[in-house]
């Protein structure tokens, strides 16, 4: 039991703590490092007469100009050296002073084993890499936002400002800034200045801006072409949001866990009371008070419950860093250190401490209520109520249903027991399931080798590639009273690499979600949803039409040209065409996205992001490989509390039989006759347990699982395939026969010299 206790509590500290650990890492480096209030990009750089006018504004905004470029088959992001926000977190080394220096983010360099010291080439140019570390904008450390997971080939360095010059001559330049808002002034005040910003149009590189310049015509908010707060960049925040959801699981686990021990204690001491009864009884005739006896038979029940908790909280913190392992292996996060909240004390210590007290003080009050004479009657007044007729029936399948009855109580918490160990089980298996199944959607609903986000529609459109109109929303999600990033896309009707694309409705008010978006939001078709124009602070309405196969992010579709009209671009329509006209092609009209099978090239700094289907399976694969140490581990933990439980209420069972259990051997009955009469149950009550809780887990697991996974920009739904059903049930059949091992060898012992103790 205490065994129990301490390794439920393990679990539990350890995983709250890393929590904690992380959160305040997080939070310390934001201090330290100046974190933004957001940032925004533009079409060209502002100018000294466009600070001037910004400065009007109680907000301070640095320039960070970035640039991707490749390097050994991965990409770069490079970032000249930042003076007043988001500086970065060095770890080990320093900050580069000097042209040919380099400061590399940690995760990239530990993914290549790239230390202090060592030199880099980025083209031909050598770097030396002068320190490692983190940064605060760069907490999860993806290319692209939407992305599902990280890619190990990408990452982010510093440079020098005359090296940042140098090195990005010839690269695509996003001209981007940080921004930190003073007292009384809001994003949406800056966004609001930002678009009255007059700007030097012969800076603009976009294409797509520059022919619209060029014929004269009006460009709204040309200066910016994205804004986002920090509050919604899940690169900023999702390790801290990450963390908080294990935490909250951790916290209502460990909380079903204590009532199945504390129940468990509860039986304990109550067999406790029903073997010693004649020693109570004559305690109560001697004159001992029941408060007496109760305080006594509390003491054990007690002192294992603080055992077990203080063991457990202390061997949590010992593992804190094991347990933070597996966050710190895709976020970049600054080196953890311990923190002791009182919460998690008084939780870890207090809740069993409290649970077993109240618990057990009313189970053992009640069996106290007896009077002295009635305790101490060797075997207790016998139940006056008339059970089953079993006649005909032959006298060792009797005696088991006899048993059976006898030891109902027990009987339905080894039940209890074993659904909850299921529980743990299923929810391990169903990760397994859910990864699997994001992974496999990838390899059959993405048929597209690699998509491309570009600013504004290209200049020379690659042959062999076709065109799609893409918009970044965000929509309430009522699970975490937050909003998630969610994607919504226009396709051609004759866009090969969507098998729904040619019979999507041209209306301008519907569009189409996918499989992930249902599972993630919940939506039905005909529901209203509302998505959310952060940039421009925009509401836009539409109506869901229906469901579309792709498990790959949260994607609403749409037709592209219903998409166009619906945001008042130039769209194709067929009334437009005289007589014997043709069709103009798709890319005469505005796209920013391109399908591809093979990898393209596009001029200037027209691409705002590649996204290629390796990388998302291999993502989703790291992604697996980082999750299955703890998968195996909850089945791991799982089978200990199965066994356990299973063989502490079977043990009692056996104990308070010993008597009759000894009198069978005396009579001559064989020790497989013996073994069937007091274990024997225990297999139908595992069968039972089986048929019963692995649907009622099921549903448990439908329930929770999406609160686990509530953070990922996808709907991870919890699957389990007939094959993990085979093995769920295997797991629970091969625990069943090592607790069978054990108990057959305690039953063993019991030898004949019991029934001669058993007088009056």
């Amino acid at each position: 039991m205490i065994f129990i206790i301490t390794l439920s509590m393990m679990l539990v500290v350890s995983l709250c703590s890393s929590t904690d650990a992380i959160t305040a890492s997080m939070e310390n480096m934001w201090r330290l490092c100046n974190l933004e209030s957001g940032s925004f990009e533009t079409y060209a750089p502002l100018s000294k007469r466009n600070f001037d006018e910004l400065s009007e504004l109680d907000v301070l905004i640095e320039q960070s100009f970035y640039s991707d470029v490749n390097i050994g088959g991965g990409t770069l992001r490079i970032y000249e050296n930042r003076n007043i926000i988001d500086l970065p977190y060095v770890e080990k080394g320093r900050l580069p002073v000097n042209k040919g220096e380099l400061f590399l983010e940690k995760k990239y360099s530990e993914n290549h084993g790239i230390s202090v010291g060592d030199n880099i080439f980025i083209g031909k140019k050598r770097f030396y890499v002068c320190g490692t570390g983190c940064l605060a904008d760069y907490g999860y450390v993806k290319q692209n936002s939407s992305d599902v997971a990280p890619n190990d080939e990408f990452g982010v360095a510093i440079v020098t400002k005359s090296a940042f010059s140098e090195t990005v001559r010839g690269n695509k330049l996003i001209y981007h800034y940080k921004f930190i808002l003073g007292s009384g002034v809001t994003a949406r005040d800056l966004k609001d200045k930002l678009k009255h910003l007059k700007f030097d149009t012969n800076a603009v590189k976009d294409t797509y801006i520059k022919s619209l310049l060029e014929k004269g015509a009006e460009y709204d908010g040309v200066i910016v072409s994205s804004f986002e707060d920090a509050e919604y960049n899940i690169r900023i925040n999702d390790p801290v949001e990450d963390s908080a959801i294990s935490k909250k699981s951790a916290l209502i686990a460990g909380v079903i866990l204590l009532l199945l021990l504390s129940y468990m204690l509860a039986i304990f001491a109550s067999g406790t009371v029903e073997q010693e009864r004649t020693v109570i009884g004559t305690l109560y005739a001697l004159g001992y008070t029941r408060r007496e006896l109760l305080r006594h038979y509390m003491g054990v029940p007690m002192l294992i419950s603080v055992q077990g908790a203080v063991m457990g909280t202390v061997l949590g913190f010992i593992f804190t860093d094991k347990m933070a392992a597996s966050s710190l292996a895709i976020y970049s996060v600054p080196q953890i250190h311990r923190v002791f909240h009182p919460y998690l004390l008084c939780y870890a210590i207090g809740m069993p401490v409290c649970l077993s007290y109240y618990i057990n003080r009313r189970v053992l009050s009640k069996k106290l209520n007896m009077t002295p004479i009635q305790m101490m009657r060797r075997t207790p007044p016998k139940n006056t109520r008339k059970g089953p007729e079993l006649r005909n029936i032959k006298f060792e399948t009797k005696f088991r249903i006899r048993q059976f009855f006898r030891e109902i109580k027990g009987n339905l918490a080894l039940l209890a027991g074993i659904i909850i160990s299921l529980l743990l089980i299923m929810f391990s298996v169903a990760c397994y399931g859910s990864i699997k199944g994001y992974i496999d959607g990838i390899v059959d609903d993405v048929n597209y080798n690699y998509m491309y986000v570009l600013r504004n529609p290209a200049e020379d459109l690659p042959k062999n590639s076709h065109i799609g109109f893409v918009k970044g929303f965000y929509a309430d999600f009522t699970m975490t009273k937050s909003e998630m990033e969610v994607t919504l896309l226009g396709i051609d009707c004759d866009n090969p690499y969507f098998d729904f694309a040619s019979y999507m409705s041209d209306d301008t008010d519907k569009v189409y979600m996918s499989s992930s978006a249902r599972i993630k939001f919940g939506y039905k078709t005909g529901d209203k949803i509302v998505l959310k124009d952060s940039s421009e602070d925009k509401f836009y309405a539409f109506e869901i039409a229906g469901t579309v196969k792709y498990d790959s992010g949260l994607y609403f579709f749409m037709n592209i040209d219903a998409m166009r009209k619906a945001f008042g671009l130039p769209y194709f329509d067929e009334e437009d065409l005289e007589k014997g006209e043709r069709r103009p092609k798709s890319d005469r009209f505005y796209y920013n996205a391109v399908f591809s099978d093979k990898k393209l090239n596009f001029k200037h700094n027209m691409m705002l992001s590649e996204t290629a289907k390796a990388d998302m399976k291999r993502g989703a694969d790291k992604f697996m490989t980082l999750m299955w140490g703890m998968i195996v581990m909850l089945i791991a933990v799982s089978m200990m509390l199965f066994v356990i439980t299973m063989y502490l209420l079977m043990k009692l069972e056996i104990d308070r039989g010993r008597s009759s259990i000894s009198l069978l051997k005396a009579l001559g009955y064989s020790k497989k006759s013996v073994n069937s009469f007091y274990i024997g149950n225990s297999f139908y009550i595992t069968v039972l347990a089986a048929l019963l809780g692995i649907p009622i887990c099921k549903k448990i697991v439908d329930v929770i699982y999406p609160f686990a996974v509530s953070n990922v920009n996808a709907g991870f739904e919890a699957q389990v395939s007939p094959i993990q059903y085979a093995l769920i049930v295997l797991i629970i059949f091969i625990s069943y026969f090592l607790t069978r091992i054990m108990l057959v060898s305690y039953l063993d012992k019991i030898n004949l010299s019991e029934i001669l103790k058993c007088r009056e």
